[in-house]
């Protein structure tokens, strides 16, 4: 009796027990309804940021596409080439009576007057000797422009550094072989001479034209770090020689012409201080510094460099090399040349070329250097390194951090997984 009231009883708290578990399946499935309903609970909380300019679900840290924009102007005061500008002279040799027997020109018949592009000198005495007559037409340096010599026993005329011809003649046939007025044309040296450029001589054949003084001037450029152009293809004196110093922060050179040189620059020699130089799109790109041959690279494409390369046409070179995914610009304003990728998932890798004036510095660069992705204003994210702290309800608050360091967030999958 006792085991069977026993069994009953069991029997009877299993039947409440499943009673039990089916009025919680009722209570469960009454939650489930009551969850399904709109109204049911209130709205879930939501907080939205300010516009991220540029940002994408990718790159929560892009300001628009990839740019690398130079860190320095071209052409600062301290980096600008310098120029001291002459023009070939004749020089009038061996053409006057009895130069090449003495100093006396005894010949003449009488007293006389030498006139130099028109203006008359003094009078000439009957017996006047080489420096009589150079000391004369010195006199009238300023009005002429021309200057007389008389050290090697003949008088030796030379013209200014204008690139302008000159006349000379005598009232006396005796001095010039004749009365006739004569023309010297500027542009050819009488006789051999050097060029002393930063030390190193530089030697100019006796018949060198202004070009070919340039070429002897700038064959030797890798040692004295000056070249020499024309001064005329830079809106200069045409026929002129410009002298510029090295891109490279020298600055200052010194330029010294041999005695009764013809190219315009002093004998005892010139110090030329740096000017400002500013580039324009039309610049050459070697008067940045740069050599024909030199290249440097873009995200790993080589930008080769040319001798007729100029600013603008280097900048388009840029987007021929990567097929398009960077191209560039030159701010003339502000002299600064700016690459943009094509989208902000691109990043900006510049690197200097194997030679030793292939330089990103020359583009104004500081050194080799990546611009991360993203970056169209060229500097960092606002986003990167500010944080978030979520907390929901009476939980533990949590902090994210944005930025591209491990375990920081950089995109939107990042952020969902951190957040859930």
């Amino acid at each position: 009796d006792g085991i069977s009231n026993g069994i009953q009883t069991i029997q009877a708290a299993n039947t409440g027990l499943t009673k039990l578990q089916g009025l919680t399946d009722q209570l469960k499935s009454v939650a489930q309804q009551a969850l399904a309903s709109a109204n049911a609970f209130s709205t879930k909380a939501t907080n939205t940021s300010v516009a991220l300019t540029g940002a994408t679900a990718a790159n929560l840290l892009s300001t628009g596409p990839t740019q690398a924009v130079s860190d320095t102007a071209i052409g600062a005061a301290s980096a600008t080439p310098s120029s001291a500008t002459g023009t070939a002279a004749y020089t009038l040799n061996g053409t006057a009576a009895n130069n090449g027997a003495g100093t006396t020109f005894g010949t003449a018949a009488g007293t006389y007057t030498v006139s130099i592009n028109g203006t008359a000198t003094a009078t000439i005495a009957q017996n006047a000797t080489a420096t009589d007559v150079a000391t004369a037409i010195n006199l009238l340096t300023t009005t002429t422009g021309v200057t007389a010599d008389a050290t090697s026993g003949k008088v030796v005329l030379t013209g200014s550094k204008s690139g302008a011809q000159f006349t000379y003649s005598a009232t006396d046939a005796a001095v010039f072989n004749n009365t006739t007025l004569n023309t010297a044309s500027n542009g050819v040296a009488s006789t051999a001479q050097t060029l002393t450029v930063n030390g190193t001589a530089i030697s100019i054949g006796a018949t060198a034209t202004v070009a070919d003084a340039i070429a002897a001037i700038n064959a030797q450029t890798s040692v004295t770090g000056v070249t020499a152009v024309n001064a005329g293809s830079e809106g200069g004196t045409a026929g002129a020689i410009k002298l510029k110093g090295a891109l490279d922060g020298s600055g200052t050179f010194t330029a010294a012409g041999s005695a009764s040189n013809t190219l315009g620059f002093a004998a005892g020699g010139a110090t030329v201080t740096a000017g400002v130089f500013s580039p324009l799109p039309t610049s050459l790109a070697t008067a940045l510094g740069f050599t024909a041959g030199d290249n440097f690279t873009v995200n790993g494409q080589s930008v080769s460099i040319a001798a007729t390369d100029t600013v603008t046409s280097l900048a388009q070179k840029v987007t021929i090399a990567t097929n398009g995914t960077v191209s560039a610009t030159f701010d003339a304003t502000n002299r600064k040349f700016n690459f943009t990728a094509a989208d902000s998932s691109t990043a900006v890798t510049l690197g200097n070329g194997s030679t030793a004036t292939a330089k990103v510095a020359k583009l104004g660069f500081n050194a080799n250097t990546t611009f991360a992705a993203g970056l169209g204003s060229g500097s960092a994210s606002p986003l990167a390194g500010t944080s978030l702290t979520v907390k929901v309800g009476t939980g533990v608050s949590t902090s994210f951090t944005f930025g591209t360091a491990p375990g920081q967030i950089s995109n939107l999958t990042q952020l969902n997984a951190s957040l859930a």
